[in-house]
């Protein structure tokens, strides 16, 4: 199979368009995606949703379908082929994989990636210090590999820390969305970007940022998983 994202513009007749306010409906995902089965809603955002679906010529093979809910144009749709190229460019074992990708008529974007495991990180590390370990060198592994290539990720948090199975029954981590992520080596951009809680004082700055950005993001991320709360929690205001 060709791993690289394919990038498929979807089209039909003129009188079958739908108005920009309705969402995707599954009946035409499952008529565009071809030879693949829609199966289940594994989560769901104000702006996006992700699906288990199954392969028809290979029932075995299970992937993940992330779709918008809401129309992307301009800036957002670059933004998410930005984040659909930097993933086809990062390939490391602790970055989700993406397979294909395109554009539903009305403006919805979709990708299919990996199909994680779902399991709740926190409950998965807490009282358990060996797993712990492993997710956090996972984690710091995956971040190394993305910074060597120039790129911030920016939204690091327990949210888009994803767990995997793996063959030998072990639990794999992989960093996820690469929506707010930013190359390094290009003209940097200051926007505040990321989750409040766990974004450097840098980035809320607006000043200049790097890889150690995400470390931070990820020092946080740690904290929260080790003892379920953030640092900023509590009564004390120097916290």
């Amino acid at each position: 199979m060709n791993r690289e994202p394919a990038h498929r513009e979807a089209s039909l007749e003129a009188g079958a368009l739908r108005t920009r306010q309705d969402s995707p409906r599954i009946g035409e995902l499952e008529k565009l995606l071809g030879d693949f089965l829609i199966e289940e809603e594994l989560a769901r955002t104000p702006r996006a949703v992700i699906y288990r679906i199954r392969a028809g010529n290979r029932p075995e093979r299970q992937l993940a379908l992330k779709v918008a809910l809401q129309p992307v144009e301009g800036e957002d749709l670059d933004r998410f082929q930005h984040e659909v190229r930097l993933l086809s460019e990062v390939r490391h074992p602790n970055v989700v994989e993406v397979y294909d990708f395109g554009v539903l008529p009305g403006s919805f974007p979709f990708l299919t990636m990996e199909l994680l495991a779902g399991a709740d990180l926190q409950h998965r590390v807490q009282a358990d210090w060996e797993a712990f370990y492993s997710v956090a060198l996972q984690a710091a592994a995956g971040l190394a590999h993305i910074h060597r290539h120039g790129i911030v990720h920016l939204d690091v948090k327990p949210q888009n820390l994803g767990l995997v199975e793996r063959d030998d029954g072990s639990l794999g981590l992989k960093i996820l969305d690469f929506g707010l992520a930013q190359n390094v080596r290009g003209p940097l951009d200051r926007r505040i970007r990321g989750t409040l809680a766990y974004v450097a004082p840098e980035v809320l700055l607006q000043d200049r940022y790097d890889h150690r950005a995400d470390l931070y993001s990820l020092g946080m991320t740690l904290f929260q998983l080790a003892t379920g709360v953030l640092p900023s929690a509590g009564n004390d205001a120097a916290a």
